[in-house]
């Protein structure tokens, strides 16, 4: 680092977030950290989101908006931001999250930027749900864990420093020169944009770390179907990515799309019947489902139906997704490395 606080831009996109963008400013503006610069982008809200913002921020010197119609997708509005950005290091968080008030400085620790560093990331939590909403309490909670993320930090609930694959755009933080080098985030992507900006830095012999004491909450989808929905276009923007940027393939990823491929297979080659294979493989399956669904809630039988059913529906969401992304056509252009210095 250049300095003992060096300038941090916070950059935060959002479009028509009423419900959400009061808590979100509050939290970044309220940071304990002293040299600071907000930049929210806007892709152009209909429904007060930039007055709402305005009046949260006040008289803020260093809040900035910028109202850009052609922000259509959050990596372009991210890359707008970027652009009017004059910090050392650049903060991302999304219009639906909070920040906890020391989250810029557990980023910025120095414990972080080892030489070889590239970006740091911290960790996500999902706003607390009510208890009498079970389904919905269960599948965020089905998210937070290992067999339900596949370990992806952008959801498990990981308490350990250390080294990162990948680091999701809502809760991360990068250094402003290695941003720029790498050409930002892939403005052709609705989803996974991060991971491709993430495998790029990787690529090119830098790490990413995670801290856990860098915390955002993240306000969870209001129905089941909502959630749902999210890993399907999650799951898609996954597909879409993995042929852009082989650095997008993910084992966990490599592993859904692999296993059904191999059944398949070798039922062609008449390995094994057909039925066998998959009757073996869905016990496998619901077998791990249900000790999980056990082990994570020791509680009622509702609760524990409601997870047993949590990571299935997660899955095969995600899964239908991915397909639906990976047979998609016009992929764009493939990435190419570089190399690239965090000095």
């Amino acid at each position: 680092m250049e300095s003992p606080s060096p300038r941090i831009s916070v950059i935060v996109t959002c479009f028509n977030a009423a419900e959400t963008i009061d808590n979100c400013i509050r939290s970044v503006t309220s940071q304990n950290y002293p040299n600071i610069e907000v930049i929210l982008v806007d892709a152009g809200s209909t429904d007060g989101t930039t007055s709402q913002a305005l009046k949260v921020a006040g008289n803020r010197a260093n809040f900035k908006l910028i109202v850009d119609e052609s922000a259509t997708t959050p990596a372009r509005g991210r890359n707008k931001g970027a652009g009017a950005a004059s910090g050392e290091f650049l903060a991302f968080t999304d219009s639906d999250c909070i920040a906890e008030p020391n989250w810029l400085s557990a980023l910025v620790d120095p414990e972080n930027w080892k030489q070889d560093v590239g970006a740091v990331g911290g960790k996500t939590v999902f706003t607390d749900i009510p208890r009498e909403r079970g389904m919905l309490n269960a599948l965020h909670g089905a998210l937070g864990t290992r067999l339900g993320s596949a370990g992806s930090i952008e959801f498990y609930d990981g308490n350990h420093r250390g080294s990162a694959k990948s680091l999701p755009s809502c809760n991360a933080m990068y250094s402003s020169k290695v941003f720029k080098l790498t050409g930002g985030f892939d403005e052709s992507l609705r989803y996974c944009e991060d991971s491709c900006l993430n495998a790029h830095i990787r690529r090119a012999g830098l790490r990413l770390a995670y801290t856990p004491k860098a915390v955002i909450h993240h306000q969870h989808r209001n129905s089941t179907s909502q959630f749902v929905r999210w890993m399907f276009d999650y799951g898609t923007g996954r597909g879409v990515a993995m042929k852009r940027d082989r650095g997008a393939i993910t084992f966990p990823t490599l592993l859904l799309g692999v296993v059904p491929l191999l059944i398949l297979g070798l039922a062609i080659w008449r390995v094994f019947p057909l039925d066998l294979l998959l009757i073996t493989t869905l016990a496998i399956y619901f077998g791990i489902d249900i000790v999980a669904a056990l082990t994570k809630t020791r509680k009622p039988q509702e609760e524990t139906l409601f997870y047993a059913v949590s990571y299935p529906l997660i899955h095969f969401s995600y899964v239908a997704g991915l397909a639906r992304g990976l047979v998609r056509r016009k992929p764009g252009p493939t990435v190419r490395s570089s190399s690239i210095s965090a000095a």
